[in-house]
């Protein structure tokens, strides 16, 4: 599946978020919250070996600042299932409307 990761996550009225970059805002985009899920830890899951931290670091700068990312099922699966447990429902809500109902890209 392609997925269009610059799209921008929105608030409950439509106006983009925003992050921090050093002294100034930007957008947030779908990259930045599924790139923040992928490489946090997180205490429920208890210590997770190197080779899927390494696959959570792979799948990462694949999708960082990109735009448009051929994924596997078992890739979004994991996107979806991080970025649940590192963002507030209004990103995750956003996030996965994007992923699944969003602009995918056909060609």
């Amino acid at each position: 599946m392609k997925i269009d990761f610059s799209e921008q996550i929105r608030d409950m009225k439509g106006k983009p978020l925003t992050i921090k970059d050093g002294d100034e805002d930007r957008p947030m985009t779908l990259a930045h919250a599924a790139v923040e899920g992928l490489l946090s830890a997180y205490a429920d899951e208890g210590p997770i070996d190197g080779t899927e931290k390494f696959r959570r670091y792979k799948l990462a700068v694949k999708v960082d600042n990109a735009e448009v990312v051929e994924l596997e099922t078992e890739e979004v699966a994991k996107i979806k299932q991080l970025i649940a447990k590192r963002w507030a429902p209004l990103v995750v809500g956003r996030c996965f409307e994007l992923i699944e109902n969003g602009r995918k890209v056909d060609a």
